[in-house]
């Protein structure tokens, strides 16, 4: 029985580098790097009207179409209201996820397919390229 590495390297690859480019982001300044000009908003909105989790029309008006905008700040406000630390750790992690998300759909563009059946095809570059792609 003979095996494929390719595959297991590419497995990798979509696993490993989005760690470490998220991991070289953090190392200029690490997890001592203190809120920017967003975070301190939400601070703000957070010390007036208390922790939200989700946006309505009584918290942020403006920001009502997008409802889990400010998610992630609560739920790190939530497990320590005086660091920033658990805001990094959850910017990391949604950044990775998001990388390793994208490697998988990049490696198999099927999954798509399967998703949403009949949604991609009229988009896929290679079938606008050389035409429509027969099944048989």
């Amino acid at each position: 029985m003979q095996t494929d590495h390719r595959s297991g390297r590419t497995i990798l690859a979509i696993l490993v580098l989005p760690v470490l480019t998220v991991a070289f982001l953090w190392i200029p300044f690490g997890f001592s790097l203190g809120g920017l000009v967003e975070e301190w908003g939400f601070l703000e909105l957070f010390a007036r009207k208390g922790v939200f989790y989700i946006i309505t029309d009584a918290t942020l008006q403006a920001q009502k179409a997008r409802p889990l905008h400010v998610l992630p700040q609560a739920l790190a406000y939530t497990l320590d209201p005086d660091s920033f630390l658990f805001w990094h750790l959850i910017l990391a992690a949604a950044l990775t996820v998001k990388a390793v998300s994208a490697g998988g759909l990049s490696r198999c563009p099927r999954l798509l397919d399967h998703a949403f059946p009949g949604g991609c095809d009229e988009q896929r570059p290679s079938q606008t390229a050389r035409g429509k792609i027969s099944d048989g």
